[in-house]
């Protein structure tokens, strides 16, 4: 599965931010402006620090120009000696790093939406059509009936445990469905992992 559009590096904060205010489940991002991840080391060591150093660390430019740049599990001087030839336009993306069990995809299709899950942390390869998925498609449920989620025979039942997961987070309420409350999902393209350490629910992408 493709994502349905290309994105440009310089939208990434907007991404960031828009992903934050969806209301998902997601990573707590810190979003620092170069200048002041540069010069406020005792502030910025304190951060790495919180994470046990388990960061990813993203340097975003505030044009199309520039190249992103991007460090997983570095020390913060690392980092900081990484960045100090970027222009002051750049800013940092600081957040937890962590590993990932699964990943996957759901972007809605004229029939629900898709769904589409590797058990290792290849996003990049699932979006580029280099991994070979599980998939599943989802339609909408109410309270009570059976849910909608199809896929294929011999779908491990711990993949479709996990892909319900994903399909509650993206659900909402439809109140045209008379008295009774009727779930269907978000319209959009969602990516998303599952933590290794506490199979916890993360999105990191969300394009509505």
């Amino acid at each position: 599965m493709r994502a349905p559009f290309a994105v440009p590096v310089e939208n990434r904060l907007a991404e960031i931010r828009h992903l934050v205010a969806s209301g998902l489940p997601t990573y707590r991002f810190h979003v620092v402006p170069l200048h002041d991840f540069q010069t406020d080391a005792t502030g910025m060591a304190a951060l790495f620090a919180r994470y046990g150093d388990a960061v990813v660390v993203r340097a975003v430019p505030g044009d199309r120009h520039g190249q992103r740049l991007t460090r997983i599990g570095a020390r913060y001087d690392t980092c900081r000696a990484a960045f100090a030839d970027l222009e002051p336009s750049y800013s940092v993306i600081v957040n937890e790093y962590d590993p990932a069990r699964y990943c996957g995809i759901a972007v809605t299709v004229d029939s629900g939406l898709l769904i589409e899950m590797v058990a290792e942390a290849n996003l990049e390869g699932l979006a580029h059509g280099r991994a070979i998925p599980w998939h599943a498609r989802f339609a909408g449920y109410a309270p009570g009936s059976s849910p909608l989620l199809r896929s294929p025979p011999g779908t491990p039942e711990a993949v479709r445990a996990r892909m319900w997961r994903a399909v509650l987070a993206l659900s909402v309420r439809n109140a045209d469905d008379g008295a009774l409350p009727h779930f269907v999902p978000r319209t959009g393209y969602f990516e998303f992992v599952f933590s290794a350490r506490t199979d916890s629910l993360r999105f990191i992408d969300c394009r509505e």
